[in-house]
């Protein structure tokens, strides 16, 4: 018998608190172990670091090349069923179905786009610009009018275009205006802007808190995965690298090329706990054996993120078997013994031990929703770009009303000079 060791030593080989290491070797030797109970024959375990592939010759290496060349009987540890590998070795039986595919977290809404303008359609941005100028006006043409009517009434300082445009903003943003004004007129354009910016400021802040909550466009398929804005990470395993070249799938080779190969490989190319990790972190979907990675997210995970883990199959028909020599006198007795073991639920049974289970979502605990710097951001831009807009106008101000006099200044007293050097040198010469 062969087994093949990959990712973790044999003293772990039984410990479950590794079992996400190398599982399919260890599920794999698991339903061995049943087969030779029944069949009553011995084993003798053979270490081997590589699942096998072919080279040039067309020689395999590690496992299936050691059954190949009729040095062990059996491969005790899940072997993927694939085409090339049929004309070397027979599959006694299949056990599993890979369970490799794309885990990522549910982008939230916020996460891939702007949500500060959504609350509105632009129609009704644009209503609301056009009311809160008109009322400007209104605002700036009713104190002059007033003033106008009534030169000996109250008085009030002038209302400047700037001063009114402050006071429109300032309370349609609910921050209130300069000061109070004393006319009826103006007190009811005021009066309405006060209700339209309750009205406005109520209808913004309910439609923002749902869209905080909301998530983006759902992400169910490969093609809905390469239009994401995710980045993409793989398992660092053989036959993810080797899969681009045996899959005529034209939207997966697409994704190798479009999503993993522009990585770097050290960054395309991980381990599952780096790949999980960066997943969590958000934006990132990792392609792997989830039959390891779903320990990880188990052990790693909050409660609400787990209710956000959502999963995009890519390998759907490689299967999981147990292989043997060609021609091997065994096939048939050990096809038998799995059928049997998965009839009576032994197979399932060393799956639960075994394989990780999909995380479950509590969804009490799901429904939270974390503000982060990715969400806040639009506003911290617009607050940077009002300091940096202001910073340009100072320096403005500052050459117009300091450096700008003076240099006018020194060119009259220049100009004054040359004027009066002038007129000395032509009565000089006169």
């Amino acid at each position: 018998m062969l087994l093949q060791i990959l990712q973790d030593p044999w003293e772990h080989f039984f410990d479950l608190r590794y079992k996400h290491l190398n599982t399919w070797t260890k599920v794999g030797y698991a339903y061995t172990s049943h087969v030779a109970r029944m069949l009553n024959f011995s084993m003798k375990i053979i270490h081997s670091p590589y699942w096998g592939w072919p080279d040039e010759n067309g020689s395999y290496d590690g496992v299936i090349g050691q059954i190949q060349r009729g040095e062990v009987d059996i491969g005790g540890g899940g072997i993927f069923m694939q085409k090339g590998r049929l004309d070397v070795v027979d599959f006694a039986s299949t056990t599993n179905i890979y369970n490799g595919k794309f885990v990522f977290l549910q982008p939230q809404l916020p996460e891939v786009q702007e949500i500060f303008s959504l609350p509105f359609d632009t129609m009704v941005w644009y209503t609301i610009i056009g009311t809160t100028a008109v009322i400007t006006i209104s605002l700036k043409m009713m104190h002059k009018l007033q003033a106008t009517i009534q030169p000996n009434g109250i008085k009030e300082q002038p209302l400047t275009w700037s001063d009114a445009c402050l006071d429109s903003l300032g309370i349609i943003c609910q921050e209130g205006a300069n000061g109070s004004p004393t006319y009826t007129s103006m007190r009811i354009v005021f009066l309405m802007m006060l209700f339209l910016s309750v009205f406005l400021y109520t209808s913004y802040s309910a439609i923002i808190v749902v869209l905080l909550q909301a998530p983006a466009s759902p992400i169910s398929t490969i093609t809905d995965l390469m239009a994401s804005p995710l980045k993409l990470c793989m398992q660092d395993l053989i036959s993810n690298t080797r899969y681009v070249n045996e899959t005529i799938d034209p939207d997966i080779k697409r994704l190798y090329r479009e999503k993993l190969y522009n990585q770097p490989p050290a960054v395309a190319f991980t381990s599952p706990e780096i790949g999980i990790s960066r997943v969590q972190k958000g934006l990132v979907a990792f392609h792997g054996d989830m039959s390891s990675g779903f320990k990880i997210i188990s052990d790693t995970f909050e409660e609400h993120e787990k209710c956000r883990l959502r999963y995009v199959q890519m390998i759907s028909t490689v299967m999981v078997t147990i292989p043997v020599t060609k021609g091997s006198q065994y096939e048939e007795h050990i096809r038998q013994k799995i059928i049997w073991l998965r009839e009576s639920g032994l197979l399932d049974r060393e799956d639960k031990v075994w394989v990780s289970q999909p995380p479950k979502c509590s969804k009490d605990d799901g429904q939270f929703v974390i503000i982060g710097l990715t969400e806040f951001f639009p506003v911290i831009q617009v607050f940077l770009y009002g300091v940096l807009f202001s910073i340009i106008l100072l320096i403005i101000e500052f050459i117009v009303n300091k450096a700008l006099p003076r240099i006018l200044k020194q060119y009259r007293i220049n100009q004054d000079t040359k004027i009066s050097l002038g007129q000395k040198c032509k009565h000089q010469t006169q």
